[in-house]
């Protein structure tokens, strides 16, 4: 390979690194942190946790069983996007505002939380972090609804027996 095709390759990629801004930081991190906030609560909420493999599972993969666990019913519009913001930075250094907007339009509905005011990136990480709090509060309503029914099937029977 000559220098100049080297330089030509260096140019491209110097242009790719500036056009990489916070916004895509925040999307990259706030999927990481939402996603360990999902396997947290998964872990939390399944019968045998240790089987539980969440290297195993794409986010997607998580984010269903989650649902299924009644975990991110509220914000699965919210999670997919996401995701698929996340795929877009990290596969063509590019994303779709409108889904950003969706985001935190979507949020914003359901708790007005997000000072539209503020710049596009702290509302994103306002959004983000609503998103990690609700997925924990959730958690917790799962494994009090998990502990009231089996309470009440320990009760019953004894009532039976």
């Amino acid at each position: 390979m000559e220098n100049d095709d080297i330089k030509t390759l260096a140019d491209q990629h110097a242009n790719d690194f500036k056009r990489f801004t916070e916004i895509e930081g925040i999307i990259i991190r706030g999927h990481i942190v939402v996603e360990r906030q999902l396997i947290r609560a998964i872990e939390m909420s399944v019968d045998k946790p240790g089987e539980f493999d969440p290297e195993r599972l794409t986010f997607s993969n998580k984010l269903m069983v989650a649902h299924m666990l009644g975990i991110s019913d509220l914000f699965k519009v919210e999670l997919k996007s996401l995701n698929k913001l996340r795929n877009q930075v990290a596969h063509s250094l590019q994303f779709d505002t409108k889904m950003l907007h969706l985001i935190i339009d979507e949020v914003n509905k359901k708790q007005a939380v997000i000072d539209k005011s503020m710049p596009i990136e702290v509302q994103l990480g306002t959004a983000i972090s609503f998103i990690c709090g609700a997925i924990s509060q959730a958690n917790l309503k799962v494994k009090k609804e998990l502990l009231q029914t089996i309470t009440k099937e320990i009760m019953d029977k004894n009532n039976v027996a």
